[in-house]
């Protein structure tokens, strides 16, 4: 197996068709079928499969902001989501529904979007029986 730099991916997942170019990345990513989470935040104690994203986490704690939108005044935790954000500046939408063509920011959004089109409502209000489902997690806050 071949990634797009051409570089062989010899080390392949025996639970899925994912495949990596060394060991240790497959061992990281063998995590992910056994639900080992080895990185823990000493402040909260929320797990995590990787290590930058425990790092990552971790500025939440302090609000550390490192990455700097050079359009605007926001900053954010990772570059990823610097990446996503500067999206809003250029109007690029990339990830695509298949349903109906519309465009998003992230694969995130396109997820909660498709939703619509699924009839999905995941996140289920249990406050005094309620039960009432939503597609959103935002949705289920009173």
């Amino acid at each position: 197996r071949k990634n797009y730099e051409g570089m062989e991916r010899k080390f392949v997942c025996n639970q899925c068709p994912s495949a990596f170019h060394t060991q240790a990345k497959l061992n990281s990513h063998a995590r992910i079928h056994t639900g080992i989470k080895p990185h823990v935040c000493d402040e909260c104690g929320k797990a995590f499969l990787v290590l930058n994203s425990l790092k990552v986490h971790k500025r939440i704690h302090t609000d550390e902001r490192p990455y700097p939108c050079n359009e605007c005044s926001k900053s954010f935790r990772s570059s990823s989501y610097l990446i996503v954000h500067k999206r809003l500046h250029s109007g690029e939408k990339p990830f695509i529904c298949g349903f109906c063509k519309e465009g998003f920011y992230s694969t995130s959004y396109l997820a909660i979007h498709i939703r619509v089109h699924t009839g999905e409502k995941p996140y289920i209000c249990d406050y005094d029986n309620c039960g009432e489902e939503f597609a959103q997690s935002f949705d289920l806050r009173i």
